[in-house]
């Protein structure tokens, strides 16, 4: 059972597949989606759920290793930034906050601990931008790491 997730990922970023999505993701093997590598989803009848790091990016792209959390098989390469990634928040009984950008230095949003999927937009060093609904209104900002859990079965809490 391999059940490994990298909250401590570095200047690179855990997340996993949002766990709403049924579907199955493309890997290439370029940004500019040359040749398919691969295909893969969750593995809902066993439970196995697919994790990512992101260790680069550009425009529309992420590049990323993918596994599955049980199952292993990692396999790397490029996919959309269209695909819907999540992630939880650590923040457990306390506030959340995000940040305006990649810095503790920068204006922060204070936020009731929410447990549901943050949706990631972006990662920079170890930082990912994620967006949230709270109260009707979509907040927008930057998550530290520290924050950051890319486990789906715990949620980190």
């Amino acid at each position: 059972m391999l059940l490994s997730f990298k909250n401590d990922a570095g200047n690179n970023c855990g997340v996993f597949l949002s766990m709403d999505y049924k579907n199955k993701i493309t890997l290439y093997s370029t940004a500019t989606k040359q040749r398919v590598i691969k295909q893969m989803g969750h593995n809902f009848s066993e439970e196995d759920y697919l994790l990512f790091t992101i260790y680069n990016s550009n425009d529309s792209m992420y590049y990323v290793e993918a596994s599955y959390a049980i199952a292993g098989k990692n396999t790397k390469g490029w996919i959309s930034k269209k695909t819907k990634l999540s992630v939880f928040s650590k923040a457990y009984n306390k506030k959340m906050i995000l940040y305006k950008s990649y810095s503790k230095k920068s204006a922060g949003v204070s936020i009731d601990y929410i447990s549901k999927e943050l949706e990631v937009l972006n990662c920079h060093d170890g930082w990912l931008k994620v967006a949230v609904t709270v109260n009707k209104k979509i907040i927008f900002g930057w998550l530290p790491p520290e924050e950051q859990c890319s486990n789906p079965y715990t949620t980190c809490n």
